[in-house]
C-alpha cells in the first residue's frame, strides 16, 4: 500500500446498529462524516445524473478550502478571486491541476478527481438518459483507491443498503403486526424467506448500489486530501 492510499479499515456496523460514519474507520474525521451524511441524505435520493454532480461539488468545495487555507500570505486576497468563474480555479479540473501543483493532492487523489471529473462531464454535457452503470468502466477507475479498494467499496456499499433495507422492513413489518397479530419481518431468516419469494424487492438496492459506491469513493477521496491538507497545515512555520 502507498504511502497516500487509506485501507479500508473498521469492524463494520453490528446487525442491530445503523450504519454512519463511525462504522469504517476512514469515515472518522468530522468533515467526512459531514459528506458521508450527505451521501445517505441526498445522494442516493437523486437521480445518477444528480448524484455524480453533487458528488464532484463535494470535492470542488473541498478544494476551494483547500486553496483558502494552504495558499501563501501574499496570495491569501486573491484566493476568491481565482477559485470563481473565471478564474484559474474556478473549474474542478483547474483547481485539481493547480493544487496537484502545489503538492496539495498526492497521485491517487488527483487521478482519482480526474476520473470523478470526466464523469461530471458527462452527467452534464450528456443529452441521453445518464447512468452509471453505463459508466461502468470508469466509475471502476475512480475506486481504484489503493489495493483491494474497489471490492472494499463494493462490499461496504453492499452492507449499508441491505442493512438499511432490513432495517425498513422490519419497521414497515411493526406496523403491520396491528393488523396481522405479528411482525412478519421481525427477524432476518423471514426477511430471506420473504426475499426468496420476491425477488423483485432487492432491485431498489440494485439500483442504489452505483451511487453509493460513488458516494463512498468521493468520502475516501477527501479522506486522502484531508490527510494531505492537516499534515502540510502542520508543518507550516
Amino acid at each position: 500500500m502507498k504511502d497516500d492510499e487509506l485501507p479500508l479499515v473498521g469492524p463494520g456496523p453490528a446487525e442491530s446498529e445503523e450504519p454512519g460514519p463511525e462504522s469504517y474507520g476512514w469515515l472518522d474525521h468530522p468533515e467526512v462524516q459531514e459528506a458521508f451524511d450527505i451521501v445517505l441524505t441526498d445522494l442516493l435520493e437523486e437521480s445518477d445524473r444528480g448524484a455524480t454532480l453533487i458528488a464532484a461539488d463535494i470535492i470542488s468545495n473541498h478544494l476551494d478550502e483547500m486553496f483558502e487555507r494552504l495558499a501563501p500570505s501574499f496570495l491569501k486576497a486573491k484566493v476568491t478571486q481565482m477559485i470563481s468563474y473565471p478564474g484559474v480555479a474556478s473549474t474542478l479540473s483547474g483547481k485539481a491541476d493547480i493544487a496537484a501543483l502545489n503538492g496539495w493532492l498526492d497521485e491517487t487523489a488527483y487521478k482519482a478527481i480526474g476520473h470523478l471529473r470526466r464523469l461530471r462531464n458527462e452527467a452534464a454535457h450528456s443529452n441521453k438518459n445518464f447512468s452509471l452503470r453505463d459508466q461502468n468502466d470508469r466509475l471502476a477507475e475512480m475506486l481504484n483507491l489503493g489495493d483491494n479498494v474497489p471490492a472494499g467499496l463494493h462490499a461496504i456499499a453492499g452492507e449499508i443498503l441491505v442493512l438499511n433495507f432490513f432495517q425498513r422492513l422490519q419497521a414497515s413489518g411493526e406496523k403491520l403486526k396491528e393488523r396481522l397479530g405479528k411482525n412478519p419481518f421481525a427477524t432476518v431468516e423471514q426477511i430471506l424467506e420473504e426475499l426468496e419469494r420476491r425477488p423483485d424487492w432487492s432491485d431498489p438496492i440494485e439500483e442504489r448500489l452505483p451511487r453509493l459506491k460513488l458516494g463512498l469513493a468521493v468520502c475516501l477521496i477527501l479522506s486522502l486530501m484531508l490527510v494531505k491538507r492537516e499534515k502540510l497545515e502542520g508543518s507550516k512555520p
